[in-house]
């Protein structure tokens, strides 16, 4: 369905429902412009004319839901757009609930993560790293069946990797896959056991000694490039858990 924008002399569009929504959301539309579809016999507030679409009351209906187990949390996340394209502000409805025990967790995040796979002398290498994290709780004690919901909103690059959505087999070590995934992590005793937990407690501290050491370098030489290299190492993720993954379907602008 293609909606048409008058904002004072200017016409905007065609646009699609995802872009109406995206713009209303951003603050790129203020809902008092006005707005036409076909099927509509005069212009409504751009406001209101999502609810003026076919199905518009079943839309969230319409978008599958996913659902993962996260070390004693159940993570249940619904998607706010029906497609998902570069450049894009998308959202996401979380709902954080206990398993069968109580959690006790540090910190329980979700975060936007970049999977990378690039060719070394050692082979084929997949790099993951954060690009945007936010922590949903800190410190809390969850009792079985608790639940709590939250906002995941976060804008992709306008030239992020295209992908399709599915996981490339082959390198079962890392679940190696280029493009985007959201990333959910409860910080607990479970995940300290687990395999990835321990992978991480080795590894963080080194790669945070590598990190202060190429800071200092890049201020010391007064350059940049040490810098940045230094803060993308620093968003890196060592102990990823792709089970936790929800990877993202995304398509060229």
């Amino acid at each position: 369905m293609e909606i048409h924008v008058q904002r004072g002399e200017e016409r905007i569009g065609p646009l699609s429902p995802e872009q109406v929504r995206e713009s209303l959301s951003n603050g790129n539309f203020q809902g008092n412009e006005l707005a036409w579809h076909s099927g509509l016999s005069d212009w409504v507030s751009v406001s209101t004319v999502l609810d003026t679409l076919p199905n518009a009351g079943n839309t969230t209906a319409q978008i599958q839901q996913h659902t993962f187990n996260v070390t004693g949390c159940i993570f249940t996340i619904q998607p706010r757009q029906t497609e998902i394209c570069q450049g894009d502000t998308i959202g996401f409805d979380v709902i954080v609930t206990c398993g069968e025990k109580r959690v006790i967790a540090d910190e329980i995040y979700i975060s936007l993560m970049e999977s990378k796979t690039v060719h070394t002398q050692k082979g084929l290498v997949t790099y993951h790293r954060n690009h945007d994290k936010k922590i949903l709780a800190s410190n809390i004690t969850m009792e079985a069946g608790e639940s709590h919901s939250f906002e995941f909103t976060i804008k992709l690059p306008d030239d992020c990797v295209l992908c399709d959505g599915k996981e490339i087999t082959g390198n079962l070590l890392t679940g190696a896959t280029d493009g985007w995934c959201l990333y959910m992590h409860v910080e607990n005793d479970e995940y300290r056991a687990s395999g990835y937990g321990k992978a991480t407690e080795v590894v963080k501290p080194i790669a945070g000694g590598i990190v202060r050491f190429m800071a200092a370098i890049g201020k010391l030489v007064g350059s940049n490039t040490w810098e940045e290299l230094g803060e993308k190492m620093e968003g890196r993720v060592i102990g990823r858990d792709p089970r936790s993954c929800f990877f993202l379907t995304i398509k060229s602008r």
